[in-house]
């Protein structure tokens, strides 16, 4: 585990925030010789968003995508539903 002083800390904050976002690991704060804090990285989290960007969706003919709008509205009628 990476350990910076304190002083090190206040002088460079963004880029050890950057390196511990971009590691991904633990860094403890000395002052001194006692170390008086940690800064760890949260849980990794991936938004919808970050899923599909890497989806490719297979894409549909003219006649495909009818077909599936036809399909999808059997048995529903044209009109405004939910309101």
């Amino acid at each position: 585990m990476k350990s910076i002083s304190a002083t090190a800390l206040a002088r460079n904050t963004g880029t050890i925030l950057d390196d511990v976002v971009r590691e991904r690991k633990r860094i403890r704060i000395t002052r001194g010789k006692n170390v008086v804090a940690s800064i760890v990285p949260e849980k990794e989290t991936v938004t919808v968003s970050q899923i599909f960007d890497e989806y490719a969706a297979p894409l549909l003919t003219k006649k495909q995508a009818q077909d599936w709008l036809r399909d999808s509205r059997f048995a529903f009628d044209d009109g405004l539903r939910d309101r």
